[in-house]
């Protein structure tokens, strides 16, 4: 008898379908079916089972589909099975496309390790499995496989739900009401676009800070970069990073920005730290709370709780380069929602339309992206949408009707959005759902045709290209995130590599110490050997950690990155100091010269310095030696130390080399007993066979030569005893 089951870990989303069915060893063989969201394929392992009924034995085969092998299970000779045998039988094991199957077979026989490889080779190549694994246990065999296919989902129906459904931007709104009513501000009122605002505090639900424009028609969209803004009013200087230095600003919003700052600079240390914060902002107005925002992110501490910044129909700001230096700081770009109503034509004078430059639109206005998150609206529904590439594109597609058919300067009209969003709170967010067309099997293709749909977009007469590109995008955007370097997720198993160095720091004394060990040990027992490519595995795996750490401290803008580094410059100087060394070592190994100018990696520099940054005036005190030498260009130091007595023992090297030898030798000798005096080397340097040792073995010959020597006298005397 055989039998086939299988377990899964995980939350069931998905199932796996397991056929097997009885035959003889001719008969053809039943694949098992392996079936996940979006896609089906087969495994190439076919299984046959003996029906319970038979009494006879047969053979049980396991056929590799790729070699066309089959392997003997049991030993029996096979007999025809009977008429009866013959049923397909299903079974359905729930599992989740990114988690582990384990699936067991028990066949009556004896199965032993030597059907593993064949097993193996069988299922290796099947797409989407990884880590396989096969076993035989007691005559079971286990085939445990993880699958490694990801389900997208978006969630942008159920994120506009919650917003328009909370009392949130209902609130917002009623306030930048309030200026209109109180100021009488109308269109057209004014020859020149301008900028009021209110704070109104509502204790415990927190204060809201409301700006809103008047004439909206003379607005001009014309950019400004922050190279023609510097000397003038850089007062935006802090948004470039070192990835996206210099950006460009809407124009007008930052002229009227800097006519308001004297105000918004008491606004900022009256209400900066007022928990929650909500800034508001409608058309020109929603520029100024943008910016007005970014002043404040920029001056909170990394663990403050943040505000919220809410526009209505504002025009986009910047340009790429502005959206980019944005999003590099996730808490930032998750502080911005801005609501767009179709019926609202202001932001869509600032997008250029999708045939090219048209008429009122200027040269820059392509060069405009967005950021942050958009709750589309239309009367149908909305939907929230965050990738920049295509908000942009669905932004072009809801304004499209108006590019073209009307005189865009003179069909702006004030949009009064407590109408749209009452209308968006009272219907039902899910209407439409049962016309998705069932044929689309991927979820987050159909979440993204859903949301179209759902504020008005046509995704029938492009051929589906829109929610395609959508799609792609929104995946494209979840990997970047899902891949964004988390030093956190890898810490633990870069301390157990840290581990391994320590253990191999204290068995290496026998060998002179770590460095002349790690240097001098090629050769030697099996377990030696094993254990220094063990290290030199564990080397390279915290080098790799290390510089990727450095590389993105480095990106960061000034304010997160210093916060970063102090973070992480613990663990970043013991590394450095437990590492480095290991590095030099292979260096002057390979013959080479002058480690610290020439062969020196950046992320150590970097480390080093920001280190000294740090403890700019504060040095540590020491009243006994440190178990990791403080500089770890010391073992570089020595390398070069020794270079410079062969250059003094050669008879044939100029006067002027020897010179230059003695002075950089004597100035070298300063340095060690410096380091030794305030116990910043490690005692490991003293041992017998270290390097350190034979230049001084080597040097000892001139420093008797020499008057008053420091490190002479410590080393006849006192060395054996260095603490």
């Amino acid at each position: 008898m055989a039998s086939c089951f299988a377990s899964s870990n995980s939350t069931p989303s998905s199932h796996i379908l397991l056929s097997s069915c009885t035959s003889s060893a001719s008969s053809n063989l039943s694949p098992i079916q392996l079936q996940f969201p979006c896609f089906r394929f087969q495994s190439k392992i076919k299984i046959c089972a003996i029906a319970p009924a038979t009494k006879r034995r047969f053979h049980t085969k396991i056929r590799s589909v790729a070699e066309e092998e089959e392997t003997l299970v049991s030993e029996a000779e096979a007999s025809p099975p009977p008429a009866d045998a013959t049923t397909e039988q299903t079974v359905s094991v729930p599992v989740s496309p990114s988690d582990v199957l384990t699936m067991f077979f028990l066949a009556e026989g004896s199965m032993t390790d030597a059907a593993i490889p064949t097993v193996t080779k069988a299922l290796e190549d099947v797409e989407g499995v990884t880590n396989l694994e096969v076993g035989v246990l007691e005559g079971i065999a286990s085939v445990k496989i993880k699958m490694n296919q990801l389900c997208f989902f978006s969630s942008g129906l159920e994120l506009a739900n919650l917003i328009v459904t909370s009392d949130l931007l209902q609130r917002s709104w009623k306030e930048i009401s309030e200026i209109h009513k109180q100021n009488h501000i109308h269109i057209n009122d004014l020859t020149s676009p301008s900028v009021s605002y209110k704070v109104y505090e509502n204790r415990p639900n927190g204060t809201i800070i409301a700006f809103a424009s008047s004439n909206q028609d003379t607005v001009n969209r014309d950019l400004v970069s922050s190279g023609e803004l510097k000397g003038v009013f850089d007062f935006f200087d802090f948004v470039g990073t070192n990835v996206n230095r210099s950006f460009s600003v809407h124009k007008e919003a930052v002229t009227v920005f800097s006519s308001m700052l004297n105000e918004l600079t008491l606004l900022k240390a009256q209400y900066g730290n007022s928990n929650p914060l909500i800034i508001t902002g409608h058309a020109l107005g929603g520029s100024i709370a943008s910016l007005f925002t970014l002043w404040l992110l920029d001056s909170m501490s990394p663990y403050a709780k943040r505000p919220l910044c809410i526009t209505f129909g504002s025009p986009l700001l910047g340009d790429k380069s502005f959206q980019q230096a944005i999003s590099e700081r996730p808490s930032w770009n998750s502080s911005f929602l801005h609501v767009v109503s179709n019926q609202d034509l202001f932001p869509q004078l600032f997008i250029a339309p999708c045939n090219g430059v048209a008429d009122g639109f200027t040269s820059q206005t392509h060069l405009y992206k967005p950021f942050g998150t958009f709750l589309l609206c239309t009367e149908s529904g909305c939907a929230c949408f965050e990738e920049p590439e295509s908000t942009l594109e669905l932004l072009k597609a809801m304004g499209s009707k108006f590019v073209g058919n009307q005189n865009s300067q003179n069909s702006l009209r004030f949009t009064d959005y407590r109408e749209i969003l009452e209308n968006l709170k009272h219907r039902s967010i899910y209407k439409g759902i049962s016309q998705l067309d069932v044929s689309i099997m991927d979820p987050l293709l159909a979440g993204i045709t859903m949301e179209l749909t759902t504020i008005g977009v046509e995704t029938q007469g492009d051929g589906g290209s829109l929610t395609t590109h959508t799609a792609e995008r929104a995946k494209k955007s979840f990997i970047r995130k899902k891949n964004v370097f988390d030093p956190n997720k890898k810490l633990n198993d870069r301390k157990v590599d840290m581990a391994y160095l320590e253990w191999y720091k204290k068995v290496a004394e026998e060998e002179g110490g770590y460095y002349d060990s790690y240097k001098f040990g090629q050769s030697g027992s099996r377990d030696k050997i094993k254990s220094r490519e063990e290290i030199v595995k564990r080397h390279r795996i915290l080098t790799q950690y290390w510089k990727r750490m450095v590389a993105e401290a480095k990106k960061m803008p000034q304010k997160e990155g210093a916060s970063f580094r102090i973070r992480w410059l613990y663990g970043g100087t013991n590394y450095r100091r437990m590492v480095e060394p290991l590095d030099i070592a292979d260096y002057y190994k390979k013959g080479h010269r002058d480690y610290i100018t020439r062969g020196r990696p950046e992320h150590y520099i970097l480390l080093e310095q920001w280190l000294n940054e740090d403890m700019l005036g504060n040095a540590i005190e020491r009243n006994r030696a440190c178990s990791l030498t403080e500089d770890s260009c010391f073992w570089a130091h020595v390398e070069e130390a020794i270079i410079l007595c062969d250059i003094l023992k050669d008879g044939q090297s100029s006067p002027e080399d020897q010179r230059s030898s003695k002075e950089k030798l004597i100035r070298f000798e300063a340095f060690v007993m410096d380091m030794i005096k305030n116990y910043a080397v490690s005692r490991e340097i003293f041992l017998p066979q270290s390097s350190f040792m034979k230049w001084w073995e080597m040097y000892s010959i001139f420093a008797r030569q020499s008057v008053g020597s420091p490190l002479l006298d410590f080393m006849e005397e006192d060395y054996r005893n260095y603490a």
